[in-house]
């Protein structure tokens, strides 16, 4: 696997990813050729045209507290969506969490017959995915941790790890509510992934890093983050280069159901844990026929050196040690 991809928590089986996920790859590129070919669009060729692009508008961003700052972030992020397939139509998510109504700004959202299958939240850029992570101490009368929506001077360190627009809250009653407006990045995929329209998976863009994960893992604190400035950098468009695995893990070819209604990460995630399964299995086992070895030629040991092996009561010390 690249370094410019993270497998946090093991969001897929590293064995999985190293041994099965190639095979894979190979199948995907292949169908995107073909597609290219044709004149359809393929993710692979998205990527590798949008570099250039995107390093130019990411290096002409203007500064948080100039004014198109948020317009231009937006633009950028849409380069990346529409390298990866999908459509860029900002929305507001009008949706509850327990009668509590929640709006959460998207740059794109895609439904499967089945429910939410993919939301896509801004945040503002980041040098590295941890910072997606940092939280405040501040918390709201509900229990929701929150921080000012206000957008503080570009140099201020607390824009990292907020969205570039919050998640709101209208707590309260009808005649006496008020709106808490939750910034933060990780409480706000939490807070969407509690609500009545929670995704299948989320995608957070942050400038030249892309985080992923799904309604299932995220409280495990499982995903997978990608250096999307290093790896349109490097252009390395081969079957099973850089940009094949990023959009072999992101695009919408893999994200978004198929008329059956299931994805393709569906498939890898089933896929990977029966393969954690069996090297689990197999590692269990050769352990278990290691020790015996191990034991065996210990007591072999003994009989040769004239020592005994029965009635001994350190002698199952002994084995454990060795």
């Amino acid at each position: 696997m690249y370094d410019s991809i993270r497998n946090v928590g093991d969001f897929l089986s590293p064995h999985w990813l190293s041994e099965a996920f190639p095979g894979k790859l190979k199948d995907l590129t292949k169908e995107w050729r073909e597609r290219a070919t044709n004149g359809k669009h393929s993710p692979l060729k998205g990527l590798s045209g949008a570099g250039g692009r995107f390093l130019a508008a990411k290096a002409a961003l203007p500064k948080p507290d100039r004014d198109g700052y948020a317009e231009a972030v937006t633009a950028l992020h849409g380069l990346v969506l529409e390298a990866l397939g999908f459509e860029p139509a900002p929305t507001v998510l009008e949706t509850e969490q327990s009668q509590t109504p929640v709006s959460v700004p998207l740059l794109a959202r895609a439904q499967s017959p089945s429910g939410e299958a993919l939301h896509v939240l801004q945040a503002h850029p980041v040098d590295d995915p941890d910072d997606l992570f940092r939280t405040t101490d501040t918390d709201d009368p509900d229990g929701t941790d929150t921080t000012d929506a206000d957008n503080p001077d570009g140099t201020d360190p607390s824009l990292q790890g907020l969205l570039l627009e919050p998640v709101t809250v209208r707590t309260g009653s009808t005649t006496a509510s008020r709106v808490v407006e939750v910034a933060e990045v990780s409480r706000a995929v939490q807070r969407l992934l509690l609500t009545e329209h929670a995704p299948r998976f989320v995608l957070v863009l942050a400038g030249g890093w892309l985080l992923l994960s799904d309604v299932e893992r995220w409280n495990e604190g499982r995903y997978l983050a990608f250096d999307v400035d290093t790896a349109l950098s490097r252009k390395d468009d081969k079957a099973t280069g850089e940009l094949a695995w990023l959009a072999g893990l992101t695009s919408a070819d893999v994200l978004l159901p198929s008329e059956e209604g299931g994805s393709k990460l569906d498939e890898f995630s089933q896929d990977s844990v029966k393969h954690a399964v069996s090297v689990s299995e197999d590692l269990r086992d050769g352990l278990r026929v290691s020790v015996e070895l191990i034991a065996n030629e210990v007591i072999a040991q003994r009989r040769r050196n004239g020592d005994p092996v029965e009635g001994i009561p350190e002698l199952p010390r002994e084995l454990t040690t060795q």
